[in-house]
Order: C-alpha cells, then sequence, then structure tokens
C-alpha cells in the first residue's frame, strides 16, 4: 500500500512539473506567434515583391494570371515574416508566414537558406547541402525596399 501511495505522489508530482511547463510553453508560444502576427501587416511590411503567375494557376472565365503582392516585415530580434495580397483580393493570405531570421542558418530538405538585407533590398542565399553547402550558392532578391 505504502509503494501505491507512492506512485501516485511521484506521478501527481511529475504531472504538476513538465505539464505545467509544457502549458507555460504553448502559451508563450501561442503569444509570441499571435505578437507576431500583429506587429506584421500592410502598414509595418518594409519589403514587397510583385509576383504574376500563368499556366496551371491561373483563375477566372478569362484563365488571366494570378498578380499578387508578398510582403515582408523583419521584427527586432531579425525574424522575417511574409504575406501575400492579390491585387483581385481573391489570393489573400490570412495568416503570417515565419520564412528565416537574419541572424540564423536555417535548413530544410537537403537546403540551407541565409538572409540579409543590401541596398534596400531583402537578399535569401541557398545552396544545397547541410551543414556545409555541395556546389553553387545562390543569391536571390526576394524583396525590395518600398517604405
Amino acid at each position: 500500500m505504502f509503494f501505491l501511495k507512492v506512485k501516485f505522489f511521484l506521478f501527481f508530482l511529475i504531472q504538476i512539473l513538465f505539464v505545467s511547463d509544457i502549458s507555460a510553453t504553448m502559451k508563450e508560444d501561442f503569444n509570441k506567434k499571435k505578437n507576431m502576427n500583429q506587429s506584421c501587416n500592410l502598414e509595418t511590411a518594409e519589403f514587397i515583391n510583385e509576383i504574376s503567375i500563368a499556366g496551371n494557376y491561373q483563375y477566372g472565365v478569362d484563365k488571366s494570371p494570378i498578380n499578387y503582392y508578398e510582403y515582408y516585415c523583419v521584427l527586432k530580434d531579425g525574424t522575417i515574416l511574409n504575406f501575400y495580397k492579390s491585387k483581385s483580393g481573391v489570393f489573400d493570405s490570412k495568416q503570417k508566414f515565419k520564412i528565416g531570421n537574419l541572424y540564423e542558418t536555417k535548413f530544410v530538405d537537403g537546403k540551407r537558406f541565409e538572409y540579409s538585407i543590401e541596398n534596400n533590398n531583402l537578399i535569401e542565399y541557398y545552396c544545397y547541402g547541410s551543414p556545409e553547402c555541395n556546389g553553387e550558392i545562390q543569391r536571390k532578391i526576394i524583396g525590395k525596399k518600398f517604405k
């Protein structure tokens, strides 16, 4: 009987210690994401990229291309968020997407990404390989300063 009480005590102790930490972490993550989404909007976005997609992505009776803008915000901690707004209003994103951070290297599907701001442009560098690049490093302007 004593061991059963000890087991229950340890079980509840673990639940209190670890579950409360998980809840706090989830709450902190939720609030952080909420704050990031609120701090990135049309008024605060610094970089823009205009995109026109034809072909399989056409819509409407006339099969006109989708024309939209990609907006980018760079937060104080270096986090880069983006969202989309179409000229017609048909293709608008309801959420913000974290694409990277100015101060961190990101690894996705065997590709390595780094970001920087150069001459009023938001630049994405990428290569294949992790953690070292295999082959040529690519440079792409993903947004131009518009404010």
